[in-house]
């Protein structure tokens, strides 16, 4: 129900980033929150219906609950059908608190909690309720104590119809590190180095087990005689059939040996000039999902968030969404009032769903007990209910405008990455309901780290990414948005080119990346291919490791730019600080899309 099934952890680094911190006074403290990543307003709606299902009903599955045993879920479940009862009965109110809160409820919510009990002549109906509301309250979901000053949150405002063309950025991280050099690897090469070997013999030599070879260099791609590549053809990965057929049909475009770059390097000194922790699954993660390698943005803000804050500055209608995880990416930093939509891949499910004859409403008092805190209140306490507020009403939003949302093209099969994929298309097909002409969507597909027999992992993992890609694609031509959709795919690293000992290669820096859309001017490649793979040429920093030639900050710039930001009213400066100290050749909107 809230994503953390026993054997479904996302990575080796269980379900949470250490280095995550919650946006807004969390991260104004300077302090982490690894847990607060639950907060995703799916999450929270998930726990939420079933911790009042438990205490209503029992263990059952009925609206919404933990159990496995649904029944009979029309009318109010029977709890003796249950697979189990709460049993304990606290004997006076304040056991009640000391038991779900160990005495730190507030007198504001005992208040609330006091009044309801006054309502309610049933005491075993006033206890149920009153175990509802307690559940979802920030002292049930933190330590700390809460002070209140009376208000109720305000609802956040609906943006008016807009006349703007529609425009939609799709950011989609390939988290663990995607083996890019089996992706576009090169196939006819002339250009030699100084060893007297093209690229091709490099990349065999180097590769060794791990090298596309000559019968899977099948799906061939030309690079245009203005790109100065160092091979006239490359191969696409044979699983990456979508890929290969929009590139040659002018849709898609590589960026050749991206990565993070702080300030201009050589392979003696990177050490110095990269402050990163290089080769690290959570730096190298957060330093795609930032872009801000010293923190020159805005505090406690993301690439998306920060994006989506100057578009709504400018007059758009602009939105940032995440499917599933609670991430950086999308935050607008400490002092935006922006907040982020969370869409979970598994369906919309209605907040507090109960049978018709059910009459008691949690909402208004869920809403006063999670009102406006004091400056002085528990910083975690006030994450949770600023959250649960934003769940509870984008939930409420989901559930009208996206949950009717007809697929034509959906992805194929249950896997998670077609589930994913699946949750993005009502996004963008809703966005006339929800008056949005500028949807920025995060997503996160795992699963890339493959230290063991890698060239059948990757096979696996590209063969999924092919179905999602070629639903999407689609999708969006069939319900005429390909033109306004642009995917841009990324990862925390490329990896080795030399393999380890179990068939399977390590962290590296540089990889292969690529934009798809019917924008993009695509069937080129954008930077540079390296054209000395070897350990004595200027890119492999050893255990063939490449260094990048192209920042995050050179592929972004353009599609900041197609999304209506400008280079002359510092709004790219604000979304990409560091986009001049790269050092590395900025594109422009004009270099990566037709419009």
């Amino acid at each position: 129900l809230i994503g953390q099934m026993v054997h479904e952890i996302p990575s080796v680094f269980s379900f949470f980033s250490p280095e995550y911190s919650a946006p807004g006074p969390v991260t104004q403290a300077s302090l982490v929150s690894p847990e607060a990543q639950v907060t995703a307003g799916p999450n929270i709606i998930s726990l939420m219906n079933g911790l009042m299902s438990l205490v209503k009903y029992g263990l059952t599955a009925c609206w919404e609950g933990f159990g496995t045993l649904k029944g009979s879920c029309n009318r109010i479940p029977s709890r003796e059908n249950s697979e189990g009862n709460l049993t304990l009965v606290p004997t006076t109110e304040s056991d009640l608190y000391t038991v779900m809160t160990a005495g730190r409820l507030s007198k504001e919510n005992r208040q609330v909690i006091r009044q309801m009990f006054q309502q309610e002549t049933d005491s075993r109906l006033a206890l149920m309720k009153a175990q509802q509301l307690i559940v979802n309250t920030p002292e049930f979901h933190s330590t700390g104590l809460t002070r209140r000053i009376g208000q109720i949150r305000p609802e956040p405002e609906s943006p008016p119809p807009s006349s703007n063309r529609y425009k939609a950025v799709v950011y989609v991280l390939l988290a663990g590190g995607a083996d890019s050099y089996n992706m576009l690897v090169p196939h006819t090469c002339t250009k030699k180095n100084n060893g007297g070997q093209t690229v091709l013999e490099q990349y065999n030599a180097l590769r060794s087990s791990m090298a596309m070879t000559s019968s899977e260099r099948y799906r061939i791609i030309d690079t245009k005689s203005n790109n100065e590549q160092p091979c006239e053809q490359f191969a696409i990965h044979p699983e990456l059939k979508i890929v290969h057929e929009l590139y040659k049909q002018g849709d898609l475009a590589f960026f050749a040996n991206a990565g993070v770059i702080h300030k201009p390097f050589t392979k003696k000194n990177y050490k110095q000039r990269i402050e990163t922790q290089l080769f690290s699954h959570p730096s190298m993660q957060e330093e795609a999902r930032r872009i801000d390698p010293f923190g020159n943005g805005n505090p406690g803000s993301g690439i998306l968030g920060r994006m989506c804050d100057k578009l709504i500055e400018k007059g758009y209608n602009a939105k940032a969404s995440s499917i599933n995880v609670a991430t950086i990416a999308t935050s607008a930093g400490d002092d935006s009032e922006l907040i982020p939509q969370y869409v979970s891949s598994r369906g919309i499910t209605m907040f507090h769903p109960k049978p018709r004859k059910e009459t008691f409403d949690p909402l208004p008092y869920i809403k006063e007990m999670n009102g406006v805190t004091a400056l002085q209140s528990n910083i975690f306490g006030e994450t949770w209910s600023k959250e649960l507020n934003q769940a509870i009403h984008d939930n409420r939003e989901q559930m009208e405008h996206l949950s009717n949302i007809v697929i034509s093209n959906p992805a194929e099969g249950n896997d998670r990455y077609a589930k994913i994929m699946n949750a993005v298309l009502p996004i963008i097909l809703s966005h006339k309901e929800r008056n949005v002409d500028r949807d920025i969507i995060y997503v996160e597909l795992g699963g890339w780290d493959h230290h063991k027999e890698m060239k059948y992992s990757l096979s696996d993992r590209y063969k999924s990414v092919n179905n999602v890609l070629t639903a999407f694609y689609n999708e969006m031509k069939s319900k005429g948005y390909w033109e306004d959709v642009t995917l841009q795919i990324v990862s925390d690293f490329g990896r080795t080119l030399t393999p380890n000992s179990s068939n399977g290669t390590d962290h590296g820096w540089g990889g292969h990346y690529f934009a798809m859309g019917g924008s993009v001017k695509g069937n080129q490649i954008f930077g540079e291919y390296p054209d000395d793979l070897t350990e004595s040429g200027p890119y492999n920093i050893g255990r063939g490791r490449i260094s990048p030639t192209m920042s995050w900050e050179s592929i972004l710039n353009s599609a900041l730019q197609w999304m209506g930001l400008d280079d002359d009213k510092g709004e790219l400066d604000y979304c990409l600080p560091n986009r001049f100290q790269a050092g590395t050749k900025l594109l422009s909107k004009e270099d990566v899309f037709a419009d």
